[in-house]
């Protein structure tokens, strides 16, 4: 059985997306490149499913770069062969394919201490049916509010 079955299928899932709405031809193209060389990558490093590490581990192999993690500033190289990556890494996910900027910031972590907290918040989002946008304004300020008091806390210990 083909180990890789899920993720040709995700490659093949991305590249269809991308052509339903009408990327460039080129586009399409290095992005089938790049993707059939992570498959490849996978195939000859026995890895059956990707992970961050492994789409990290790849782009690593093809630009010499070690990143922390899909965010962060990148030169052209290396965001042309990691762009790919993450949508493939995104549409696994999340069933979908969307537009989005790579950040150049960590993703958020909630401090532990408040990770129930947050996670109500994030529940309360869904139940209210909030939008997208709002949903990302009020995450912003938690999320400084939280860091705010673990750093807060650890100067009163």
């Amino acid at each position: 059985m083909d180990q890789l079955h899920d993720i040709r299928n995700g490659v093949d899932a991305v590249l269809g997306i991308m052509a339903e709405r009408e990327y460039a031809a080129s586009t399409i193209k290095t992005h089938r490149g790049i993707l059939n060389s992570l498959i490849k990558f996978m195939e000859k490093n026995n890895y059956a499913t990707l992970e961050e590490s492994v789409g990290l581990s790849f782009i690593k192999e093809r630009t010499g770069v070690v990143m922390d993690g899909f965010w962060g500033k990148g030169n052209r190289k290396i965001n042309t062969q990691l762009k790919p990556v993450q949508n493939l890494f995104y549409y696994i996910n999340n069933g979908d394919l969307t537009f989005f900027m790579r950040s150049k910031l960590k993703p958020f972590e909630c401090p532990s201490a408040f990770e129930a907290e947050y996670q109500l918040f994030q529940k309360e989002y869904r139940e209210r049916n909030y939008t997208n946008a709002t949903i990302i304004c009020n995450n912003n300020i938690v999320r400084r509010l939280l860091i705010f008091l673990q750093k807060k806390n650890q100067f009163l210990r």
